[in-house]
């Protein structure tokens, strides 16, 4: 169902931008992700492996927090990453883990080399974007946005969701 991909890449896209521009993701968003989830669930009730598909965001959301509660990662990280493990289900979780890695690493490559670009360069953001103040998430020392390696790799990791999301 292309309406569903669709959904599902638009809600990931605007926590990649919420997240980008103020380190936040909304709790309706990572609450639309679910409950389009459970709308293609419901209807395909047969068709889901519920121990698998529960079970991984369930496990994500109890690991997740426990690095929250070690102050290691955010809540709507948490959140969000549970989201995605809940319509990957066990079967693509571990390919879901490499995507948000590697995806997590190459946002934090970029947002570090424009940083030191920037540091070095006085008045270029000036110039390049027209707007006085740099953002937040190009400022020295300020923090990496898991939310948007986070939501890049569960858009790479859709085709390894279950099929019955698509149909």
């Amino acid at each position: 169902m292309i309406v569903a991909k669709v959904l599902f890449a638009a809600l990931m896209l605007v926590c990649m931008v919420t997240d980008l521009t103020s380190y936040r993701i909304r709790n309706s968003v990572v609450v639309a992700l679910v409950v389009l989830f459970f709308i293609l669930a419901v209807r395909d009730y047969k068709q889901v492996n519920w121990v698998m598909q529960l079970g991984a965001g369930a496990f994500c959301l109890v690991v997740g927090y426990l690095m929250f509660l070690q102050g290691n990662i955010g809540a709507g990280d948490v959140k969000l990453f549970s989201a995605a493990a809940l319509w990957a289900g066990f079967p693509a979780l571990l390919p879901l883990l490499l995507y948000v890695s590697l995806s997590g690493l190459v946002v934090m490559l970029l947002l570090l080399a424009a940083r030191r670009l920037l540091a070095h360069r006085e008045g270029l953001w000036q110039r390049v974007s027209g707007r006085g103040e740099i953002p937040k998430v190009l400022l020295p020392g300020a923090g990496i946005p898991y939310g948007v390696g986070i939501a890049a790799g569960a858009l790479i990791a859709m085709p390894l969701f279950p099929a019955w999301h698509w149909l």
